[in-house]
């Protein structure tokens, strides 16, 4: 299909879909998600309390004891693993200039932290752009939030691939003012809301003609739909780490003021002291009756609210394809009811993560295309990089890129006990350390080490106190023989 042309009206099309409510909604709910992930959660509750309440004594109570628990990025973090190890990237010729040339690129961009966060995005999104750029000389790599730009798509045959990108790079409600870079694979122009030629901008980026020189589409676009170019992401994680805090403020305000018991008297009006350690005289009415004192304690069931809590992410949690094991440290989620469940949820989980593979493995070989057919060219000819970077790929060039396979994630006990029931088989045959490091490849020398002294000290303990019942049992023999 052909490329569109950016005119005046088709920009202007585009622009009014950009902001439609449904379009600004769905960017306010991205910016949302990427607020909480990158941890200014605190925020987005406080104003969820002012929405839901009205009374200020009692909104600034919540306010003062707003539980701020995120959930959202550790399961994010959880769920994008693809990156947690550096793949392993060779020409699959072979060609020590182009593995050379290969590496350059990989330290100069950042490539597998920009990739961990692409993964990050996906995941958060559906989607990711990546965008390869040129500052001082160096190859640069960024990824693109949601919220900053739109893609587009005429194509009836692949709809889910764009043939437009458009970098929101300003809003104003003066439309005058709010700015907007399109891109096709022929054009690139800069215009504001009424779709107006800006012509000193386009100047200053040495591109008055608004052409692309590159002849692509400059993105990297990874999409999980395959029946749209703007797939809607799963608004439950969002809605849940908002919840869950909101339910958590909840229970530290009503333990404010159920805490303690409440102290009643009757028949006597006096001074009453406060606070502990205080003694307080109570007279004889006039028919020399004692006045009436006591408690009234507040019942409230805090346990059941907390399970509660703890069921809801449990349900998100297999929602996700994750074990509930992955956030037990934060929110001491219920266990699976059942080792089979268990083993159910983690290899979701791993199914989720190879299933990601397919659209990274795919990405990466288009990164790396992109780059040799057409940024290296184009940055040459423009001399934008320096001397270590001015260099091409062999015209054979093409990529292989190795992604660590999935693991199901193990907690330290279990790594424990299958690390015993391992040496137990093959004590003979490995040591200890050489069975850790291939149980636990993840592991560095360290944690390799932590772990074989915790199990050597858990053997050492039930050996003592094994020695100690056989001690127990012999004396109590002896005492009998002597008897």
């Amino acid at each position: 299909m052909a490329t569109p042309k950016l005119t005046e009206e088709f920009m202007k099309e585009k622009i009014e879909l950009i902001n439609s409510p449904e379009m600004k909604n769905l960017r306010i709910e991205d910016f949302k998600r990427f607020q909480v992930y990158n941890g200014n959660l605190k925020k987005i509750v406080e104003d969820a309390i002012r929405k839901e309440f009205k009374q200020p004594k009692q909104i600034e109570g919540l306010l003062e004891r707003v539980v701020p628990i995120n959930i959202m990025r550790r399961i994010i973090n959880k769920l994008a693993g693809l990156y947690i190890e550096a793949p392993v990237r060779n020409p699959r010729s072979k060609d020590e200039s182009d593995q050379e040339l290969v590496e350059i690129y990989e330290d100069s961009m950042s490539l597998n932290q920009r990739m961990k966060e692409a993964n990050r995005y996906f995941k958060m999104w559906k989607r990711n752009v990546a965008r390869p750029f040129v500052a001082d000389g160096k190859p640069m790599l960024r990824n693109i939030p949601k919220f900053q730009y739109e893609v587009f798509s005429d194509n009836m045959l692949q709809p889910e691939i764009p043939d437009t990108y458009v970098e929101i790079l300003r809003e104003d409600k003066d439309v005058e003012k709010s700015l907007y870079a399109f891109f096709t694979a022929d054009e690139n122009k800069i215009v504001n809301g009424k779709a107006q030629l800006q012509t000193g901008m386009m100047k200053q980026m040495n591109n008055p003609d608004g052409k692309n020189e590159l002849g692509i589409l400059p993105i990297v676009y990874i999409n999980e739909s395959s029946v749209s170019v703007n797939p809607l992401p799963d608004d439950d994680l969002l809605r849940m780490s908002i919840l869950i805090p909101l339910l958590l403020t909840d229970l530290a305000f009503a333990s404010k003021y159920l805490t303690w018991s409440i102290i009643w008297i009757a028949g006597y009006d006096g001074d009453i002291p406060a606070g502990p350690a205080s003694i307080l005289t109570l007279p004889l009415d006039e028919r020399g009756n004692h006045p009436k004192i006591g408690t009234v304690k507040p019942e409230f069931a805090m346990q059941d609210q907390l399970a509660y809590v703890e069921n809801l992410v449990t349900m998100l949690l297999t929602t996700k394809n994750l074990s509930t094991s992955s956030v037990k440290s934060n929110m001491n989620a219920l266990a699976p009811s059942s080792g089979i469940a268990k083993a159910l949820d983690e290899a979701q989980s791993v199914e989720d993560k190879k299933d990601q593979q397919d659209y990274f493995l795919k990405a990466e070989g288009e990164l790396w295309k992109q780059l040799h057919e057409n940024y290296i060219p184009f940055w040459r000819k423009r001399n934008l990089l320096s001397k270590d970077f001015n260099k091409e790929f062999n015209n054979d060039f093409e990529i292989n890129v190795t992604l660590q396979e999935p693991k199901v994630t193990l907690t330290e006990e279990e790594q424990i006990k299958i690390t015993k029931a391992k040496i137990g088989d093959d004590a003979k045959l490995s040591t200890l350390e050489r069975e850790l490091r291939s149980l636990n490849p993840d592991m560095d020398t360290d944690q390799v080490k932590e772990l074989e002294v915790e199990i050597l000290e858990d053997q050492a303990k039930k050996t003592v106190i094994q020695s100690e019942m056989v001690n127990e049992m012999l004396n109590e023999d002896k005492d009998g023989q002597q008897s």
